[in-house]
């Protein structure tokens, strides 16, 4: 799609190949032309005789090659912190890759066909490609990868007769998450009750029917 410029003193240009495009003879005898189908094609430039002579003509071979392909994947466009993706490209395996993929990235630059991308901070980060075979470069490949806080999970507990001397054994005890980044919490109160699951930030109580000692644990999600 790229236009061929030829400079002929006088005459006519034709051409016999897959598909090319005149734009017409310019005022100082230019004229332009593109090719929409890669292929060989033989130009043909026939100058035409004013008087009895016959004319002349000249020909050249052009070769116009396709431009590589910009087409890469992503495993995942959704990640936590630190987390892998993995971006790979799907064209010509021996083209020249110029990768940028964003700030905070590790790697930021590589040059392989497939690689693992790490981001160290939060936020939408621009992937962007360049491919250069032995014929044409292709610019202009862009995608994207939303990297989230990855969440961390604390709590509190509370008794819920903290100045009691004494405790029923049917008690109950207020649980407070104070996670960082969350947006769902799963309670396991480590008696062989269900979970408890929860989508807002609120305190939640558990009742222990008998003494014992338990393992609380609180997972978190974003």
């Amino acid at each position: 799609q790229r236009p061929l410029t030829l400079v002929p003193s006088n005459g006519k240009i034709t051409a016999i190949g897959p598909k090319m495009v005149f734009q017409g003879l310019t005022k100082n005898g230019v004229i332009n032309m593109t090719a929409t189908t890669a292929g060989d094609y033989k130009i043909i430039y026939e100058v035409a005789s004013t008087n009895a002579c016959p004319s002349k003509s000249d020909t050249a071979d052009l070769s116009i090659y396709d431009l590589p392909s910009l087409a890469f994947s992503l495993d995942r466009k959704n990640v936590c912190e630190g987390e892998p993706v993995v971006v790979s490209y799907k064209g010509d395996k021996t083209a020249t890759l110029t990768w940028d993929m964003g700030v905070s990235a590790t790697p930021r630059k590589p040059k392989a066909v497939d690689n693992t991308i790490r981001w160290a901070q939060s936020g939408l980060h621009y992937i962007t490609l360049d491919v250069q075979d032995k014929h044409c470069k292709n610019s202009g490949a862009r995608d994207s990868v939303n990297v989230v806080t990855q969440p961390v999970a604390d709590f509190f507990v509370s008794d819920s007769l903290p100045y009691a001397t004494t405790l029923p054994e049917a008690h109950e005890f207020i649980f407070t998450e104070t996670a960082v980044g969350e947006s769902s919490y799963e309670w396991n109160f480590g008696d062989g009750t269900a979970p408890v699951l929860q989508s807002v930030s609120e305190p939640v109580s558990h009742v222990y029917q008998q003494a014992g000692t338990f393992n609380i644990s609180l997972r978190v999600s974003n």
